[in-house]
C-alpha cells in the first residue's frame, strides 16, 4: 500500500528510523516542559499536549514502523518524569499509560489507511473524536488515576477524570496541528499562497491571540468575544486556520488560568476546579467550531467537484459537435459552452442575453414553443428540428429541458443543439428507397399508388393515367437471360422518363409493366404523349454492353380521371385499356 502522506515527511529526513528518534526529542522536551509548568505553578495538567506528536507521526506511518514511534514516547516519558519529578517507579507506569494511549488511537483511527486525514471528512472526524479523543484517553487515564494514588497519594476518580480530559482535550487540539504540520500541508499550503492571502491568514491568526490574551488577562467574563475572531478563521482559512486558532486560544488560556489570571480563575478557589471549568470551555470552543469546519469543507468539496464537472463538461462539448444554451423562463439565453460553428453567424459571446428567436431564422416558430412545452411538462425532454442554410442544407435537432433549483422551482430550460445532417439524409434516403424501385430508379408500386393517392385528393379532373406493358418481355428473359433483361427493362424506363413532363409521374408496377401519371386537362394531348413514348421505344433496338442490340417495343393503355372514380377503379380502366392495344397487335396506344 502506498502511503501518500509519508513522501513530504521523507523529503525532510523523516525516513527510517529518523522521524521517530526526532519526534521522540521533541516529544521528551514538550513532556518535560508541560510537567514543569504544572509544578511551578502547583497546579494540575490541564491540557496535555505531547501525546498528539507521536500520535501524528504514526497517523502518518505504516504500522510496521509503529514500534519505533512506541518506543520513543515509553522513553520520552521516563526521561522527562525522572528530571522533572525524580527517581521512582512512577515514570515507569505513567510511560506505559501514555504509550497505550497513543498506540490505541493511532489504531483505532488509522488514518494511513482512510487517507483523507483528520477532518478531511465527517467521518474522518468522528472517528478521531471517538478513537483518539474519548477511547484511548479513557484508557490511559485507568493506569494514570491509579499511577498517581498509589504513588502520589492522590485521590484516583479525580486524577483520573483530570488525565482524561486533559489528554483527550490535548489530543483534539494539537493532534490536527502536528498531523498538518509533519505532513507537509502547511508548507504547502504557505508556498502556494499569494502574498496577501499569507499577510491575512498571519493576522487573523495574531487577531485570535490577541483577543485570547485580552479574554485571559481581564477578570470580568468576557470569554464569548474568542467567539468572535475563531469563527473569522473558520470561514477565511478553513480547517488548516482552524487548528491553529483554536490551539492558541487553549495555550494562551491554559497558561493564564494556572497562573492565577483570568475569568476563570474567580469562579474557584480550588486549582482542580478551575481546571474543570477551562477544559470545559476548550471542549466547546471545539464543539463550536469542528462543525462549521465540516460544514465548509463539506462545501468547498461540493464546489471543487462542480468546477471539476463544469470543466469537463466545457472540454467536452468544446471536443464535441453539441452546443448547450440555457434560457430564462422568458427565452432569454444565459449561458452558452460547445460547438459555436453550429449557429452560423453567431460568436460564442454574443449569445448571452439573445431572445431565442433570434438565435436562427425563424427560431420563433420553431424552438419558442418547444421552450414552452418544456416549462410546461418540466418531466419530459421535448425535441424539434430545425433546417437552415450555411453555405448548404443542414439540419439541426434542438432538445429542451425544464431546470430546477434547489428550491424545486424552475428557472428556465436547458437546449442542447446538434447537427443531425447525415441521420436526415439517412433517413430521407431510406424513405425514397421504400418508394424507389431499385433496378430503374423510377417509383415503385408503393410509391406510385401513396403519388396517385394525393393527387385523387380533392381532384374533380386534369389526371390522366397511362398503363404500359413491354412487348413480348418474357421471350427476351427466356432467349437473353434476366440480366440482359434487366438492361432492357432499365433502357426503356430511361426513354420514358425522357419524354414526360417535371409535372408528370411515373412509376414501374412490378415486372415489365410500368404506369404514368399526366397532370392534365388536354386529352389529345395526353393520347399525344402517349405515342411519343411508344415510338421512343421502338424507334431504335436497345444496345447492350457487349455490343448487342434487341429489338423492344411497348403497347399502352390510357384514360382520364372521372369525377368519383377511385384509385383502384382509375387504375382498373388503365388495365383495361393495355390490353385492348395488346390484343389489337401490340406497339400502339389504346385510349378508353
Amino acid at each position: 500500500m502506498e502511503w501518500r502522506l509519508n513522501r513530504s515527511a521523507r523529503s525532510l529526513c523523516f525516513g527510517g528510523l529518523w522521524a521517530p528518534l526526532i519526534v521522540g526529542v521533541c516529544y521528551t522536551l514538550l513532556v518535560g516542559a508541560t510537567l514543569y509548568f504544572a509544578s511551578a505553578v502547583h497546579a494540575v495538567s490541564v491540557l496535555w499536549p505531547a501525546n498528539s506528536l507521536p500520535l501524528a507521526l504514526a497517523m502518518l506511518r505504516p504500522r510496521r514502523q509503529w514500534w519505533a514511534i512506541m518506543l520513543f514516547t515509553f522513553l520520552g516519558v521516563i526521561i522527562a518524569t525522572f528530571t522533572v519529578r525524580g527517581v521512582s517507579l512512577a515514570p515507569v507506569f505513567l510511560g506505559l499509560a501514555n504509550m497505550s494511549e497513543v498506540l490505541l488511537a493511532a489504531w483505532l483511527t488509522n488514518f494511513s489507511r482512510m487517507g483523507d486525514g483528520i477532518g478531511g471528512s465527517a467521518r474522518s472526524m468522528v472517528r478521531f473524536t471517538i478513537g483518539a479523543g474519548v477511547a484511548a484517553p479513557a484508557f490511559s487515564s485507568l493506569i494514570g488515576g491509579a499511577t498517581f494514588a498509589l504513588f502520589f497519594g492522590r485521590d484516583f476518580l479525580g486524577s483520573a477524570l483530570i488525565w482524561f480530559f486533559a489528554d483527550s482535550l490535548g489530543i483534539l487540539i494539537f493532534a490536527p496541528v502536528f498531523y498538518t504540520l509533519l505532513a507537509g500541508q502547511y508548507g504547502r499550503a504557505w508556498q502556494e499562497a499569494t502574498v496577501a492571502r499569507r499577510w491575512e491568514a498571519g493576522g487573523l491568526v495574531l487577531l485570535t491571540s490577541l483577543v485570547a490574551m485580552l479574554v485571559f488577562t481581564a477578570e470580568r467574563p468576557l470569554v464569548f468575544l474568542v467567539i468572535m475572531p475563531t469563527m473569522l478563521v473558520a470561514f477565511r482559512l478553513g480547517w488548516m486556520g482552524v487548528k491553529v486558532a483554536v490551539m492558541m486560544v487553549a495555550v494562551i488560556g491554559t497558561l493564564s488560568t494556572m497562573n492565577g489570571h483570568g475569568p476563570i480563575v474567580p469562579l474557584s478557589e480550588d486549582v482542580q476546579l478551575r481546571a474543570y471549568f477551562l477544559q470545559i470551555f476548550i471542549a466547546a470552543q471545539l464543539m463550536t467550531q469542528w462543525p462549521v469546519v465540516v460544514a465548509l469543507a463539506a462545501r468547498d468539496r461540493v464546489m471543487q467537484e462542480l468546477a471539476k464537472s463544469e470543466q469537463s463538461l466545457r472540454l467536452l462539448a468544446a471536443r464535441s459537435a453539441v452546443l448547450m444554451l440555457t434560457f430564462d423562463v422568458g427565452g432569454r439565453c444565459r449561458k452558452a459552452i460547445g460547438a459555436i460553428e453550429l449557429l452560423h453567424g453567431h460568436a460564442m459571446d454574443d449569445l448571452p442575453g439573445l431572445l431565442i428567436e433570434e438565435l436562427v431564422e425563424n427560431g420563433g416558430a420553431t424552438l419558442r414553443p418547444a421552450h414552452e412545452m418544456a416549462l410546461d411538462v418540466p418531466d419530459a425532454v421535448h425535441s424539434v428540428e430545425l433546417r437552415i442554410w450555411a453555405g448548404e442544407e443542414r439540419w439541426l435537432e434542438a432538445s429542451f429541458r425544464a431546470l430546477e433549483d434547489e428550491g424545486g422551482r424552475c428557472p428556465g430550460t436547458l437546449m442542447t443543439l446538434h447537427d443531425v445532417s447525415t441521420r436526415k439524409a439517412q433517413t430521407m434516403a431510406l424513405a425514397r428507397s421504400a418508394y424507389t424501385d431499385s433496378l430503374t430508379g423510377l417509383l415503385n408500386r408503393a410509391g406510385f399508388l401513396l403519388r396517385l393517392e394525393r393527387a385523387l385528393a380533392g381532384r374533380t379532373e386534369g389526371l390522366v393515367l397511362a398503363m404500359i406493358d413491354v412487348d413480348r418481355f418474357k421471350l427476351i428473359n427466356d432467349n437473353c437471360g434476366h440480366q440482359t433483361g434487366d438492361a432492357v427493362l432499365e433502357e426503356i424506363a430511361r426513354r420514358i422518363s425522357g419524354q414526360l413532363r417535371v409535372t408528370d409521374s411515373v412509376g414501374r408496377m412490378g415486372g415489365d409493366e410500368f404506369v404514368i401519371l399526366l397532370d392534365t386537362t388536354e386529352w389529345d394531348s395526353a393520347q399525344e404523349i402517349c405515342r411519343r413514348l411508344v415510338d421512343a421505344v421502338s424507334a431504335q433496338p436497345v444496345r447492350l454492353a457487349s455490343g448487342q442490340t434487341i429489338a423492344a417495343a411497348i403497347s399502352c393503355g390510357v384514360v382520364r380521371h372521372r369525377v368519383g372514380m377511385s384509385a383502384d377503379h382509375f387504375l382498373h380502366d388503365a388495365d383495361v385499356a393495355l390490353y385492348e392495344a395488346k390484343r389489337g397487335g401490340r406497339n400502339r396506344v389504346v385510349a378508353a
